[in-house]
């Protein structure tokens, strides 16, 4: 065995230092106590970085001293010298300002060998060396975890430092993690929660300046040593999926990856996983259509897991996460490149050479024949909103609104048809963002008036979707991920967007692309707006109408008070002419004794509107004869059926309902 020589530190126990044998003393030069230069940033987002220079005693000696409450509180380490190039996340630990390598870090977090083992094979080796071991170290269920530290001789090119580090790892045989091939590679240092770092010096050469080790370098491995692997969905979908969210979405990209990866195993690669994956990623602001899907793809096509429930419980409980209190050995603390991630991930997950797909941007490829299978089957109303679609419903303030938009939720929470569309029953989220109160009143005339709906659900208290990181979206996508409702009402636009400005183009397409991220997880989205003044088109900027998939314009004729709803844009068919007048439904009575109302579509009726002077014009076949809000049953006399002129035009004439001063 190598002898043991104690180093004393001012308030740190010693630190050994396994020597070399004596004949292989003349060969050792003095690496153990050669400077060289290494980089410290304050944390994983690497926005500030400090050039430090030590030998291996000094830096010892600094891991030692070092302690933090919590490990995301430590320092980082690398063996690189950094430029001041900052990536797109603000970073400055990435592959393109890494300048020079003055030595190689490596992580060991299988729990088997000791770190006082792999001091013997490097001793044998003679290879100068520190380890230290990680905040995790010695825990229970968590076995041996430790790093090491080889300088080398000079500076190197960044290209040469993966094959030291398999020189290395052949050295240790073959344990290190696949991550501590990760260029631009930085671990944490020192001790949590009272708890010190053990440190191990081994005296011997510079690893570069050996010949002799190529022979027995050892590569990056394809699975994790000593990594705890659960069967698909030995977990339930409610638990992956809470882990999932608590843990930041624009976090790092080597967490970001991993937690992917474990969704896709622990769901098995389902849709269903990929649409919790897809709903948390595009919470963050780093989230790029077609990227989750094309890792989700790439996890299929390996053999084995990349990582499974622990990796995303660890990084979840490091979030607040409360949740199995089992731990698990994929203990992975090293961190990735802040760069190309499409890149990194195939470099990382031995992906180089694949071939490439016929798809890697998320394209759908459909035959005629699965055209005419998938046509119009996946919709929240037929012919005039889709799962996954956003659409708009605007107007003028009083115009009805906020009346057709909770009768057509409430239809779909019930799966009854509306305006004579059939519907798909299904959850329905309506946020009453602008008045919550008149909302619940005409939830309540709902009820009464077609019986209970449990599926239809008020959310009130929305403070503001506007930011992609606002914890009310966040608590949005997470409960759309576990009700995956058909539909999501949003009323009003500008009551939910708080500091919108409606006429840039930047602001209201930031609006569409969230009312998107939304719809992407298979839902449909509405969102109620206003016009201007005496005005056709939505408020705002045009980027709003051109961006969604259905728009329905209301205006009301003041003089019979009968609301039309005219289809400006239809995706899903053709464009459609709807009219309703507002009833009311007595509530019972107020605190006050008095009698409450609540407001109610009467009279609806629905038809095509046809454009064009060679196409015929729209009747009023299929209306029937419409109800008389005053009446209760079918009428043609002032409240008659609805007329079309020659223009396509469809002309409806009700009576009049709501009487003046009720509240509806």
């Amino acid at each position: 065995m190598p002898n043991v020589i104690p180093i004393h530190t001012a308030r740190i126990k010693p630190a050994p230092i396994y020597t070399l044998p004596e004949e292989a003393e003349m060969l050792a030069g003095d690496a153990l106590s050669s400077p060289f230069p290494f980089t410290l940033f304050p944390d994983t987002k690497a926005r500030t970085k400090r050039g430090k220079r030590a030998d291996l005693i000094a830096l010892a000696k600094r891991v030692e001293r070092t302690a933090a409450a919590e490990k995301s509180a430590l320092p980082l380490v690398s063996l690189g010298r950094y430029g001041d190039l900052k990536s797109e996340h603000g970073s400055l630990r990435h592959r393109k300002n890494l300048r020079e390598v003055h030595g190689l870090e490596a992580d060991y977090d299988a729990g088997e060998m000791p770190p006082s083992e792999a001091a013997r094979r490097l001793a044998e080796a003679r290879i100068a060396a520190l380890i230290y071991t990680s905040p995790s170290h010695g825990l229970p269920g968590k076995g041996h975890r430790w790093r090491v530290v080889c300088p080398f001789s000079g500076p190197l090119s960044p290209e040469e430092r993966e094959r030291h580090v398999a020189r290395l790892n052949g050295i240790l045989g073959g344990v290190l993690s696949r991550e501590s091939f990760t260029l631009s590679q930085s671990y944490f240092i020192g001790g949590t929660g009272g708890r010190e770092p053990e440190t191990f010096l081994v005296d011997g050469e510079h690893i570069d300046g050996r010949a002799d080790l190529d022979a027995g370098a050892v590569h990056a491995r394809t699975s994790e040593p000593g990594e705890t692997v659960s069967p698909p969905g030995d977990w339930p979908l409610k638990t992956i999926r809470d882990a999932l969210f608590a843990v930041p979405p624009d976090t790092d990209y080597e967490t970001w990856w991993r937690c992917l990866a474990a969704v896709h195993h622990e769901t098995g690669g389902s849709k269903r996983g990929l649409a919790i994956a897809e709903a948390w990623s595009a919470c963050g602001e780093k989230w790029k259509a077609g990227e989750v899907r094309a890792k989700w793809r790439s996890f299929g096509e390996r053999e084995g897991p990349v990582a499974a429930a622990g990796t995303l419980f660890r990084h979840a409980r490091e979030n607040g996460w409360e949740g199995p209190t089992e731990d698990f050995d994929d203990d992975f603390d090293a961190l990735p490149d802040d760069d190309d991630p499409n890149a990194e991930i195939a470099r990382i997950l031995g992906l180089d050479d694949a071939p490439e797909p016929k798809s890697t941007g998320g394209l759908v490829w459909r035959t005629p024949d699965q055209c005419r299978v998938s046509a119009g089957t996946d919709y929240a109303v037929k012919r005039f909103i889709n799962k996954g679609q956003v659409g708009l419903i605007y107007g003028s303030p009083g115009h009805g609104k906020s009346m057709i938009a909770p009768a057509i939720g409430y239809a779909i929470a019930q799966g009854r048809e509306t305006f004579g569309l059939k519907t798909k029953a299904g959850p329905v989220f309506y946020l009453a963002s602008e008045d919550p109160l008149g909302l619940e009143r005409r939830v309540r005339a709902l009820e009464a008036e077609h019986g209970p709906a449990p599926d239809f659900q008020l959310v009130g208290n929305v403070r503001g979707l506007f930011e992609t990181g606002a914890p009310d979206l966040k608590e949005l996508l997470r409960e759309v991920q576990a009700q995956q409702p058909r539909l999501v009402i949003i009323d009003t636009l500008a009551a939910a967007f708080p500091g919108l400005e409606e006429n840039a183009a930047e602001s209201m397409g930031r609006v569409v692309r969230i009312a998107r991220k939304i719809a992407a997880t298979g839902t449909a989205v509405i969102m109620v707006h206003h016009t201007p003044h005496a005005a056709k088109n939505p408020r705002g900027h045009s980027v709003l109408n051109g961006d969604v998939d259905m728009s329905l314009l209301l205006e009301m004729d003041e003089g019979s008070g009968v609301i039309r709803g005219e289809m400006k844009k239809n995706r899903n068919g053709p464009l459609i002419s709807l009219a309703f007048t507002i009833g009311v439904k007595e509530l019972g009575t107020d605190e006050d004794g008095r009698p409450d109302h609540g407001g109610l579509l009467r009279g609806t009726a629905r038809g095509r509107r046809t454009v064009g002077a060679a196409t015929a014009p729209a009747t009023a076949q299929g209306y029937g004869a419409l109800p008389d809000p005053r009446r209760g049953r079918g009428n043609r006399g002032p409240g008659g059926p609805a007329r079309s002129d020659n223009r396509g035009h469809v002309d409806f004439r009700f009576g009049q309902s709501a009487k003046p001063g009720h509240r509806i």
